[in-house]
């Protein structure tokens, strides 16, 4: 995703740009989010030296798995938590990921 360094530039001047220039064939590509609860979900174990299987649980976590099946160290054995994820999907520059990061810490 490109963002132009100076306000007075449109976005949209890179899709002209390569529609008249290169010839190329640009659309419109807007971003969505869906929102997946998961109810009674397992939660990883974050102090434990294990960060592959915390990036385990959050790819399960997006992709919807059953996180039964999912091999964790669970913090407590009978923790378990209503988790919800929220999937975006579309074109996103580091500055907007940066944005949202930080609203989130």
């Amino acid at each position: 995703m490109w963002t132009p360094h100076d306000d007075r530039v449109c976005p949209s001047s890179i899709a002209e740009y390569f529609q008249t220039r290169a010839g190329l064939q640009v659309k419109l590509c807007a971003p969505q989010s869906t929102t997946v609860h998961k109810y009674s979900t397992r939660i990883p174990d974050l102090n434990s030296n294990k960060p592959d299987q915390v990036l385990e649980w959050i790819g399960a976590l997006a992709l919807d798995c059953d996180m039964d099946k999912i091999d964790i160290d669970s913090t407590c054995s009978d923790m378990e938590l209503p988790s919800t994820v929220i999937l975006w999907n579309g074109l996103y520059s580091s500055h907007q990921i940066h944005i949202v990061f930080q609203s989130l810490v």
